[in-house]
């Protein structure tokens, strides 16, 4: 329940109107157009989740695909890299659990970056992160979430990577250089 407040809040921030319910839960709709949630030409930001817990995948996939997301969900990193890659319509995003059951969460990363170097990971993690950070930046990894996952928290990173994507796209198509979004350094 302490999540449902959390997505209220959430959605009265961000201007999300409240629609019909996904298994007996209020879905979020999104209002009309809104540009954040659009990575290339128009087409939905396209999201691979992956975690053993099926709860948990069945209730982040209703949530981000009822605010416009295309996700698809796996059990295991394993399941994931044998999964076809698509070169028509990439994944822009991949949420993973870190500590996922017999895998070495490290390896899975670098798998995962050399597989899909274009791609942002999101770690979600119930633990301290295994990962050093500039190993874990250096690998692709855009952000971590400590679970229980606080949905209002992902929206919001979401936002703010197809944000951060957008405004690299725009600055390639105008001839200057992208900032590089896990760039943490100071600039004068």
């Amino acid at each position: 329940m302490q999540w449902l407040e959390q997505m209220n809040f959430s959605r009265a921030r961000l201007g999300i109107a409240q629609g019909s319910s996904f298994g007996g839960l209020p879905q979020l709709t999104p209002n009309p157009g809104p540009e954040t949630m659009q990575v290339q030409d128009s087409q939905p930001t396209r999201i691979y989740l992956v975690d053993e817990e099926l709860i948990v995948l069945k209730t982040l996939q209703g949530f981000l695909s009822d605010l416009g997301y295309k996700v698809r969900s796996f059990f295991s990193a394993g399941e994931l890299m044998a999964y076809p890659k698509n070169e028509v319509q990439p994944v822009n995003v991949i949420v993973m659990d870190l500590n996922l059951p017999e895998e070495d969460s490290v390896k899975v990363i670098r798998d995962l970056h050399q597989r899909y170097p274009e791609t942002d990971i999101v770690i979600m993690t119930g633990h301290s992160p295994l990962l050093p950070v500039t190993e874990a930046l250096s690998n692709g990894v855009y952000g971590y979430l400590t679970k229980p996952i606080r949905l209002g928290e992902l929206e919001l990173m979401l936002i703010r990577l197809t944000e951060s994507r957008s405004q690299a796209k725009s600055q390639l198509l105008n001839g200057s250089r992208p900032a590089d979004h896990n760039d943490l350094s100071i600039k004068d």
